[in-house]
């Protein structure tokens, strides 16, 4: 959905929640001003159409976490992977952002690719 008034605001990127603040820095108190019943409500984007940018407006959701089994079972994956990131030292952080940079993507990222890669036969 385009939201054409939305575009002029030259000094405002808008992402996120739009709207008046409900609080005081990081503390909330209750909603926002504007209410999530409100038709100004939504999760602004800023999109490109032919090199245009326009800002868009999708409709407010509150994302869900099932948190099944496999789903858990990936997060264990993933931080004891970060865990094991952590303890490398400086050399081997330094291998891995090398071959990070043949791949065109950061070391932690080389390293938990081929990390989850290597666990995905253990959780299948």
């Amino acid at each position: 959905m385009r939201t054409g008034s939305m575009g002029k605001l030259l000094s405002l990127d808008a992402r996120g929640k739009f709207g008046y603040s409900g609080g005081f820095g990081r503390i909330t108190f209750g909603y926002t001003r504007l209410g999530f019943y409100s038709w100004w409500c939504g999760i602004y984007q800023k999109k490109y159409y032919y090199g245009e940018p326009y800002i868009s407006r999708s409709k407010f959701y509150r994302p869900t976490n099932p948190r099944t089994e496999l789903q858990q079972s990936w997060r264990a994956v993933v931080a004891s992977g970060w865990d094991e990131w952590n303890t490398f030292d400086t050399e081997t952080k330094k291998e891995w952002r090398l071959r990070g940079a043949m791949r065109h993507i950061t070391g932690p990222n080389a390293f938990m690719s081929e990390w989850l890669n290597s666990h995905k036969e253990i959780l299948a």
